[in-house]
């Protein structure tokens, strides 16, 4: 879970509350395309697990203190997501906490999800080499083998967005 910023917005380590574990603090989408990121301990948010359960739900609460993320995997959604009236006040500890202590909320504004399959970015056309001796590139085993990502995919039941 990754915020992108403009310059100036740092996190503050001993100001979190989260589960998960802070990756990099610094928000600055300039300083190596990292952004503030926080990595889930439980495999089940991503991968081959997520999908092996069937996903689950990721929730996002903006509120006057910050941002938090929960990941909640499919036999652990809450009841109160299920009926549509979230209660986040009565969930567990969230995932990733975003604090406005570090960064003023006026850094955050027009927020788009972004989600994608990034065969090639910085950081895997830089490993691919080590990771897959043999294989070439990874533009050209991208290019040539356009069936080793037939289940290279998102499917998602729904986008919803409520006030709490």
């Amino acid at each position: 879970m990754t915020l992108h910023t403009n310059a100036g917005c740092t996190m503050k380590r001993v100001e979190l509350r989260e589960s998960g574990t802070m990756v990099n603090a610094n928000c600055d989408v300039g300083k190596s395309d990292q952004g503030c990121s926080v990595t889930d301990k439980r495999t089940s948010s991503y991968g081959t697990r997520f999908n092996e359960n069937e996903g689950g739900v990721f929730a996002v609460r903006w509120s006057s203190s910050g941002i938090q993320v929960w990941f909640f995997p499919r036999n652990s959604i809450p009841q109160d997501i299920i009926d549509g009236t979230p209660k986040p006040t009565s969930w567990s500890l969230p995932s990733a906490d975003f604090p406005f202590k570090s960064c003023t909320p006026s850094y955050f504004r027009g927020h788009r999800i972004v989600v994608d399959n990034t065969f090639c970015g910085d950081w895997a056309g830089d490993t691919f080499s080590e990771m897959c001796p043999g294989k070439g590139s990874c533009a050209n085993y991208v290019k040539n083998n356009p069936h080793a990502f037939k289940e290279a995919y998102w499917a998602f039941r729904s986008f919803k967005v409520y006030k709490v």
